[in-house]
């Protein structure tokens, strides 16, 4: 029972992070440099840019134990995404965004896998 309860946890964990990494990936894709109307229309910066800040918290305080390699994929993703929330204020050359959507679009779908998993196993 105790392991199916922290299997659960960790799924409902994973869920959330899920869902913080999805939203600073739909800002990212709205925001980024040549992205079409559509997608940013209805959009706030200052939103988008606090949905790169929480995805950017939750990836540096994200917690696999059981997975070293995947957390520290999570590390090293929140310091690419500071790197890029960087270059998003300071406005430089680079497109932060477009920075910020390559990170999470490489570290979305290992969570996905991650939550796909635990729910197979919460079945079992």
């Amino acid at each position: 029972m105790i392991a199916k309860n922290s299997d659960q946890i960790s799924r409902d964990y994973a869920r959330g992070l899920l869902d913080k990494l999805t939203a600073a990936r739909d800002a990212a894709m709205g925001r980024k440099k040549g992205a079409s109307r559509l997608s940013s229309a209805g959009r706030d910066v200052s939103s988008d840019k606090r949905a790169l800040e929480l995805a950017q918290d939750a990836l540096a305080t994200s917690v696999f134990d059981s997975d070293r390699k995947l957390a520290t994929k999570m590390r090293v993703a929140a310091d690419q995404i500071k790197e890029a929330l960087e270059a998003i204020t300071k406005d430089k050359d680079r497109d932060g965004w477009a920075d910020a959507l390559g990170v999470l679009q490489g570290v979305i779908p290992d969570l996905e896998r991650i939550q796909r998993e635990l729910g197979a196993k919460s079945l079992q």
